[in-house]
């Protein structure tokens, strides 16, 4: 799931968040995975694609980590 937002701010003008939403189902159990990244209106001009080409670079796996 992807959500982009953007919102008034007193302080800095307009504030753009990106979000990517992904749910790994375990059987028994899920994990909601969430990535978030902000920027300024002013930042976002110029980095929106590569905050959206990061994002759309993420990937689940079904390995588990172990430390």
């Amino acid at each position: 799931v992807r959500i982009e937002v953007s919102n008034p701010d007193p302080r800095v003008g307009v504030l753009m968040q990106a979000v990517r939403i992904a749910i790994v189902d375990h059987g028994s159990a899920a994990d909601l995975v969430q990535i978030t990244a902000t920027t300024t209106g002013a930042q976002a001009q110029e980095l929106w694609g590569e905050v959206r080409a990061i994002q759309d670079s993420a990937a689940t796996t079904d390995s588990v980590a172990t430390a």
